[in-house]
């Protein structure tokens, strides 16, 4: 890497044979420094320097895209975790949706490489969201399993003492077939989506701390991606008196 000339710099030290001479690495690609910059208090060599100012000028697609990869694998590990202690103690630690809000949002900060900013911050404030909601599933389907099981129970009881007639036009395989239509389907499925994610707020009707908890937890990974403005200084001499 061509060094960057001295012309108009005032470095009354900038001995470059001295310089050359210290131990001072970059941050991110390790090469040994004679001039360098810093960029949020990290020191780097000019062509990191220049590609951390570039990343920060493109888009935010490729970002995006790996915090979502990332973010979706920290929210399956967060419920399962969520999901795990509960199933082992018998009891649902609000406390560890903290837990999970803070890996979603290390988890969107990483695939964005410390950029930050809203569009990062609403992407983990979604996943942990979607998380937590993840986690009330496992005890719904057991209490629609049970509610079923008890009137298939109730419903095999009634079938024994009374047979009624069988109708001509709606005969049981294609009247249920018949109520299957598109329509039906993506109007039920909206419906379990939609009470789905109203599932931590229904709890919290019952328990004002469940939303208190969900809102710090939520705010936990909207903290970690806030945005960072990248502040470069330089070029300084290694080892010159003064650097910073």
């Amino acid at each position: 890497m061509s060094e960057p000339s001295t012309r108009g710099l005032q470095f009354d030290t900038a001995d470059q044979g001295e310089a050359g001479t210290t131990d001072m690495r970059c941050a991110i690609c390790k090469a040994p420094l004679s001039w360098y910059f810093e960029a949020n208090q990290k020191v780097l060599c000019g062509t990191c320097k220049d590609n951390a100012a570039a990343v920060r000028a493109g888009s935010h697609v490729p970002g995006l895209l790996r915090g979502l990869v990332l973010g979706v694998l920290a929210a399956v590990v967060g419920a399962g975790l969520y999901y795990g202690i509960g199933a082992l103690t018998g009891y649902r630690f609000g406390l560890i949706a903290i837990v999970v809000g803070l890996l979603v949002g290390f988890a969107v900060r990483a695939g964005s490489r410390g950029r930050g900013g809203w569009r990062y911050q609403a992407l983990a404030m979604g996943l942990c969201y979607l998380s937590i909601c993840s986690t009330y599933v496992p005890p719904v389907l057991a209490a629609f399993q049970k509610r079923e099981a008890e009137r298939v129970q109730a419903s095999s009881a009634a079938a024994g003492s009374v047979q009624p007639p069988a109708s001509a036009g709606s005969s049981g395989p294609a009247a249920a077939q018949a109520d299957l239509s598109p329509a039906r389907v993506l109007v039920a499925l909206a419906f379990v989506l939609g009470f789905l994610l109203a599932l931590p707020f229904i709890a919290g009707f019952q328990s004002p701390m469940g939303l208190v908890i969900l809102a710090i937890a939520l705010y936990e990974a909207w903290k970690v991606n806030r945005e960072q403005p990248l502040e470069i200084t330089g070029p300084f001499a290694a080892g010159a008196a003064g650097q910073s």
